[in-house]
């Protein structure tokens, strides 16, 4: 599973009311929020369980783009995940390279064992002989400590966006992705900066999911809950970061190959928005309302249904809490 991510994909709802009704100027100000808001979201700390220490979430990596009304975050690839690791260990012993099945000294190994990541396996870790045995363990852990980190910052995403007058709606998958950034290309006639290139089912599978939804919100694809532990979906709910949820699905269509299920709602687990940020109690319905409006934002019947829906979960959830 080398070139495999967690992926969010996140639609801004009500994009081109927004960018009808503003000036240019000040639409480039709502967007630098928008990235702002994000941004912010990794300098938090908060608690993965009751059992570990506050950590802050600049120390998890990941990826960003926003094109227009659409937010794709995702992991680092486990290629990637893997060699930074060893690249860390290197960097802790102060040295250029050594071979991964090489044998550990206690030195060594009490070195490796300060760093925050290695330290949450240190009853493990102390017992390994090699490099080869840290990063064995940490690839399987990796799965579910990536989960953990990206559904937070989702959460605390979504929540700060909606206190700013923006409500999204989206999906986080799982599965290949492969990408590459910042390629300059020179032809005959011009230079063609490539920023990005992307491609693979985890695009994909989140793209199709986060269309099917008739509400404000962020559903959990079927492809993540193979792969995370049921524990850590457990944890997730009972740290009111993920919950249950009959997700509203739209009407059964067909528009460019994507049929739509024919039932009115779908049992999944959700991003729980409501309590990002650490907050204990849910925003106010008024807040919730008037994010379907804000910025210049156009009413109909389309969008009365998608608010309709975002209400009843909030309500929901409260008599939950």
């Amino acid at each position: 599973m080398e070139n495999y991510v967690f992926l969010a994909y996140l639609d801004i709802l009500g994009f081109s009311a927004m960018v009808e009704k503003n000036e240019h100027n000040d639409l480039i100000n709502i967007f630098y929020r928008i990235e702002s808001c994000l941004f912010n979201t990794q300098k938090r700390f908060w608690k993965i369980d009751n059992n570990e220490a506050v950590r802050d979430l600049s120390k998890f990596n990941f990826n960003v783009i926003i094109i227009s009304d659409s937010i794709i975050i995702h992991t680092n690839t486990t290629i990637q995940e893997r060699l930074a690791r060893k690249n860390r260990i290197l960097s802790i012993l102060n040295v250029m390279e050594i071979e991964e099945d090489a044998s550990l000294s206690t030195e060594m190994l009490n070195k490796i064992l300060v760093d925050w990541e290695f330290k949450l396996y240190a009853d493990q870790i102390k017992d390994f002989n090699s490099i080869n045995d840290i990063l064995n363990l940490l690839d399987k852990e990796n799965v579910d400590l990536q989960f953990r980190y990206l559904v937070k910052i989702i959460q605390q995403y979504i929540h700060e966006l909606l206190y700013n007058g923006h409500t999204v709606r989206g999906a986080v998958s799982f599965g290949e992705l492969s990408y590459r950034k910042h390629l300059l290309r020179t032809n005959n006639q011009a230079n063609i900066i490539d920023n990005t290139m992307m491609v693979g089912k985890a695009l994909v599978n989140a793209a199709k999911l986060e269309k099917r939804q008739d509400w404000a919100g962020c559903v959990i694809d079927k492809e993540v809950i193979k792969v995370v532990s049921p524990g850590v979906l457990n944890d997730q709910i009972n740290c009111k970061i993920l919950c249950k949820y009959d997700v509203p699905l739209k009407k059964s269509e067909e528009n460019d190959n994507l049929v739509l299920k024919e039932c009115e709602t779908e049992s999944m687990y959700v991003i729980d928005w409501r309590f990002g940020n650490g907050n204990q109690n849910p925003p106010s319905e008024r807040l919730v309302s008037g994010a379907f409006e804000k910025h210049g934002k156009t009413i109909n019947n389309s969008v009365d249904s998608k608010r309709k829906n975002t209400l009843e979960f909030l309500n929901a959830s409260k008599l939950q809490s």
